[in-house]
């Protein structure tokens, strides 16, 4: 795994830009593909069948103006809690729940406004679920909320995609999730969470 990053950090006040870029090669590099132009077209030495693969996750340009960040590109899902990289995670391995039931990544463009220390919201479009190109031309939403306790120990957020995820454009896809983050002690936590 490998990545270029610069955060869009500035401080809650004035205009800054980032960027982020991941590059991975291995076993899930076949479940981190994105369809349209697949990751796995380009003519890669390395891919070795069903096993092994390679793949962009993230590549996208973030904007900031006061509280304000503007995402365009390919980024992570906002939905449940699970990521895509094992050293954020609890586990080394996923849960049935991210695997089968959860995008991975959007294309497209997401709002993220902080409204105050304890509310956050976000919003934008995407082109469907874990794909570069769009099969059908609609556009899909990406949304939520998410509430942060003033000391940082409780979290709840909600994520909602609603999308037509079918080559016809016909037949939606729409998924929520819901967060409960509760940090018990300094080495423990406790997340509820349903999709």
């Amino acid at each position: 795994w490998m990545y270029l990053n610069r955060p869009a950090d500035n401080g809650g006040c004035g205009w800054d830009y980032g960027y982020h870029i991941d590059m991975m090669y291995g076993t899930d590099g076949q479940d981190t593909q994105a369809f349209g132009a697949r990751d796995n077209t380009w003519d890669n030495p390395l891919d070795n069948g069903a096993a092994y693969g390679s793949a962009v996750p993230q590549l996208y340009v973030d904007l900031a103006y006061n509280d304000l960040t503007l995402r365009m590109g390919k980024f992570y899902t906002i939905m449940g809690y699970e990521v895509v990289q094992a050293p954020q995670n609890w586990f080394y391995s996923h849960s049935w729940t991210m695997v089968l039931a959860e995008p991975f990544t959007h294309t497209g463009v997401l709002a993220m406004y902080d409204l105050n220390d304890c509310w956050s919201i976000s919003g934008g479009f995407h082109r469907g679920w874990d794909q570069w190109e769009d099969n059908n031309e609609d556009l899909g939403f990406l949304g939520g909320v998410t509430w942060t306790s003033p000391c940082e120990d409780t979290s709840v957020a909600l994520a909602v995609t609603a999308s037509n995820e079918d080559d016809a454009g016909v037949n939606n896809r729409f998924m929520y999730s819901v967060v409960l983050t509760q940090k018990l002690t300094e080495c423990l936590t406790y997340v509820l969470q349903h999709d």
